[in-house]
């Protein structure tokens, strides 16, 4: 009533399913490398979806996967982070009219990472791309660094949106 879009972010593991995670949480451990975690998560994809579809469009896809923080148990890379929305951006659509889809939301602009994504085939899934630019002083290199990022998308997808995320400054 007030105009508040609510989004998710979809991110994290579940220790239930992924057991070598070594925090309580499994904070970062991507549900892909085995077969009943990655059962599970499209399990728990399409059932948060059903529940929220008459209030929620917007949904990230994880958060900061180009981190090794947020992407264990392996390396960070953008082939296996489109494989992990390939799995999850089918379960949201058929289930949210009008979803809209939020990828990466990277920390930084790591643009050769995003250009792995994309090419990898991230922009067919989702509707934005999200970036979270913490650094010192917020405005340095801000503008080109952007101007960059649109001319990569762009490559791919002219005219997808660009979302900065979180951001901040110590």
């Amino acid at each position: 009533a007030r105009g508040i879009q609510p989004w998710f972010n979809l991110g994290y593991g579940n220790k239930l399913y992924i057991k070598e995670a070594f925090t309580e949480f499994a904070v970062g451990w991507i549900p892909l490398y085995n077969d009943e975690a990655r059962a599970a998560w499209v399990k728990f994809v399409g059932k948060l979806a059903e529940h929220f579809k008459d209030r929620v469009t917007h949904w990230e896809l994880w958060n900061e996967p180009n981190i090794p923080n947020f992407w264990q148990p392996t390396k960070p890379n953008g082939a296996d982070y489109v494989k992990f929305v390939e799995i999850t951006a089918p379960e949201i659509r058929k289930r949210v009219k009008n979803s809209y889809l939020i990828g990466c939301g990277v920390s930084g602009i790591p643009l050769q990472y995003l250009e792995d994504c994309l090419e990898a085939g991230l922009a067919k899934h989702v509707d934005a791309i999200s970036y979270h630019p913490y650094r010192p002083t917020p405005e340095i290199n801000y503008a080109s660094q952007l101007s960059a990022l649109r001319g990569l998308v762009n490559r791919y997808k002219p005219g997808i949106a660009l979302w900065q995320g979180e951001n901040g400054a110590p």
